[in-house]
C-alpha cells in the first residue's frame, strides 16, 4: 500500500507542477503582450526638409508621372535622383553614403501648398507627416515634398501621414 500512496503523491505533485507552470506561462504571456502594446509617446525629429531646395531653387518636377493622388519614393543614389526628377537647374550633389531622400507628390484639390514637413523617429519607426494648407480656390495643384534622412533609416518602414488643414 505504501507504493500506491507514493504513486498518488507523485501524481498530485506533477499536477501541482503542471498547474504552476501553466499559471507562470499565462502570466509571462500577458506581461509580454502588455509590453508590446505600450503606447509610445517619445519622438525625435530626424532629417531635414529640403523641399524648398528642390521646388524653389531647382524647380524640380517628377519625371514618372502617374494619375494617382499620392506618390512617394526613396532616392538612394544620384542615378535614382536623375531618374525621378526633372529640374530647371542642375541637380545638387547629395552624399548618398550619409543620407537618402524620401519624397513625393500629393494632389490637392484646393490649391494646396506645403505648410510643414516633419520627420521623426517614433517608437523605433520613422514617421513622416506632410501638412498641406489649402488656398481659396478650386484648382488642382501638385504638392511636392522632400526630406533628407540619415542613411541608417533607409531600411525603416515609413509611416506616412497627410494632414489637410481647413481654410
Amino acid at each position: 500500500m505504501s507504493i500506491k500512496k507514493n504513486q498518488i503523491k507523485l501524481y498530485q505533485v506533477r499536477k501541482v507542477k503542471i498547474c504552476a507552470l501553466t499559471f507562470l506561462v499565462v502570466i509571462l504571456s500577458i506581461s509580454c503582450m502588455e509590453q508590446n502594446n505600450q503606447i509610445c509617446e517619445d519622438s525625435t525629429p530626424v532629417g531635414s526638409d529640403i523641399t524648398a531646395l528642390f521646388v524653389d531653387d531647382f524647380n524640380c518636377t517628377l519625371k514618372k508621372l502617374t494619375e494617382q493622388d499620392q506618390v512617394t519614393f526613396k532616392i538612394r543614389s544620384q542615378n535614382e535622383l536623375v531618374e525621378w526628377l526633372s529640374c530647371g537647374s542642375s541637380l545638387p550633389d547629395i552624399d548618398f553614403d550619409q543620407e537618402f531622400i524620401f519624397g513625393g507628390r500629393i494632389k490637392s484639390y484646393k490649391c494646396g501648398h506645403l505648410n510643414e514637413l516633419v520627420a521623426e523617429n517614433w517608437c523605433d519607426n520613422l514617421k513622416v507627416k506632410v501638412i498641406i494648407q489649402p488656398q481659396d480656390c478650386m484648382a488642382i495643384t501638385d504638392v511636392y515634398f522632400f526630406v533628407a534622412l540619415p542613411i541608417e533609416y533607409v531600411k525603416y518602414d515609413l509611416k506616412f501621414d497627410i494632414i489637410n488643414l481647413d481654410l
